[in-house]
């Protein structure tokens, strides 16, 4: 729902639809590869990505977010923890493609 503000001051509920939408609902389509990767918060400001039991990479609070992969590939600096997660995953998903996927 949208409110709009009528000229005498009262609010009032509108339907808004996006146009040319015609009322139907977009599903998103089918992602073509799901990442494996868990992430565990070992300590107050240190987060590890896990594939299975494998750590792939480590997140420390410093001043920003540091992430860094173990084999040194990827390396950033964030001021959001999902970002520097959202970059490894990314690069995760990458590095593992098939080039038809896309990837590499």
């Amino acid at each position: 729902m949208l409110s709009t503000v009528q000229p005498d001051g009262v609010a009032s509920e509108q339907s808004f639809r996006h146009p040319g939408s015609c009322g139907t609902e977009r599903k998103p389509p089918p992602m073509a590869h799901v990442h494996p990767l868990t992430w565990r918060q070992d300590s107050a400001t240190t987060w590890c990505a896990l594939e299975g039991d494998t750590v792939l990479g480590t997140i420390v609070l410093e001043r920003q977010y540091e992430l860094a992969s173990v084999d040194g590939a990827v390396r950033g600096s964030h001021s959001a923890l999902g970002s520097a997660q959202a970059q490894l995953e990314a690069w995760y998903q990458w590095s593992t493609s098939s080039p038809g996927d896309g990837g590499r």
